[in-house]
This record gives C-alpha cells, sequence and structure tokens, in this order.
C-alpha cells in the first residue's frame, strides 16, 4: 500500500433494538412483497440504524482519537425516549430515491445530539455535511420504479402514516464501520459513546 494508511469508512449511528428491527421488518418485507424485485436494494433488518453523522473515508490512525472525542463530547447529552413512527420517502412520494421510517424525540434533544456529533466529527469528516438532518431509518433505496410500484408505495406509505412501531430509550451512540463489497455492506461498532454521566468524562 506505498505505506498509506488504511481508510475506514465511518459513521456515527443511534442503534435500534431487537424488538423494534423484527417490527420495520415486517412493515419493511409487506412493501418488498408489493415491488418488482428489481425496484430496491433493501436494508438487511440486522443493521436497521439512524444515521446521525455520516463521515466518509477516516484515516485508521486516528480513529483511537476520534473514539475519545466522542465519548466525551457525550458525556454532556442525556439520554431520551425515541419512537420508530411514519413511513415515507425521500425526496418524495412522485420521486422516490429512500424508502424510511421516521424517528420521533424530542427536538431539543435531536437538535443538540446532532450538532455535538457534527462538531466533534467535523475535523475528521471527508463527506460534506448534510443541508438538513430528518431522523430516519432507512429501509430501502429504489432503482427504478413503473407505475404500478409507484402506485403501491403509495399505498403502503399512507396505510403506516402516523403509525408507530415501537418505542425505546435511547442512552448510547455507536461509531460504526461499512465495509463494502459486491454483497452488500457489512457493519461493525468500533466504539459505543454513553451519553451522559454514565460515559467518559
Amino acid at each position: 500500500m506505498n505505506g498509506e494508511p488504511i481508510q475506514l469508512r465511518l459513521f456515527v449511528a443511534l442503534l435500534v433494538p431487537d424488538t423494534v428491527k423484527q417490527k420495520l421488518h415486517a412493515v419493511q418485507q409487506e412493501l418488498r412483497d408489493a415491488l418488482d424485485s428489481r425496484t430496491a436494494n433493501w436494508t438487511r433488518p440486522e443493521q436497521f440504524h439512524l444515521t446521525i453523522k455520516f463521515l466518509g473515508n477516516v484515516d485508521a490512525t486516528r480513529l483511537d482519537t476520534l473514539a475519545e472525542s466522542l465519548k466525551k463530547a457525550c458525556y454532556g447529552l442525556v439520554p431520551s425516549d425515541i419512537e420508530a413512527r411514519d413511513a415515507g420517502f425521500f425526496p418524495d412520494s412522485k420521486r422516490p430515491r429512500v424508502i424510511w421510517i421516521g424517528v420521533r424525540a424530542p427536538e431539543e434533544w435531536l437538535f443538540r445530539l446532532h450538532s455535538t456529533v457534527e462538531t466533534v466529527c467535523a475535523p475528521f469528516a471527508t463527506a460534506k455535511p448534510e443541508n438538513r438532518f430528518h431522523a430516519h431509518v432507512t429501509l430501502g433505496r429504489v432503482k427504478q420504479a413503473g407505475k404500478s410500484d409507484a402506485d403501491a408505495m403509495r399505498s403502503w406509505a399512507e396505510k403506516w402514516a402516523g403509525c408507530g412501531f415501537g418505542k425505546w430509550r435511547a442512552e448510547e451512540v455507536a461509531l460504526v464501520r461499512s465495509r463494502l463489497s459486491p454483497s452488500g455492506a457489512a457493519y461493525s461498532n468500533e466504539c459505543l459513546a454513553r451519553l451522559g454521566p454514565g460515559g467518559t468524562p
């Protein structure tokens, strides 16, 4: 590798408990069964998560410093009850590209969590920050959609609009590594940062 540092593809996320993953998988499978098999690439249920910040490629030599910075920043935050609720598409139902389930939490808490993670990760990130943060779990990404698929997606979103899929208490964030391969991405947690005084001061 000519002495070049190893690059790690990283993101920071809130993890989803298994009980909620099971409910989201059932809703995902309902839509999947209604669409042509070529319409979308689907997130594997074990990989459901809420991305707070995508960093892009980070030098492996900086991983420990990043992890410690994240843990210290999270010490100043607090846990919160959150809920998976509602369903929809980005950018909208007429041009669906991302299929999502929303995540609800107190707005002030979400804003502080996102802004804290953005600030601490900024010196390490290579990816541009998003223009707007929308808390969600990605169920799938649309590749192509004919009229019948588009109709099915709209009906699915209308059915689940406003519905809840489970609540849990967010007490930590994860620094996750994503390894890309032809068979899809594989995730591994590089560190867990506790929210509040239970973490690292």
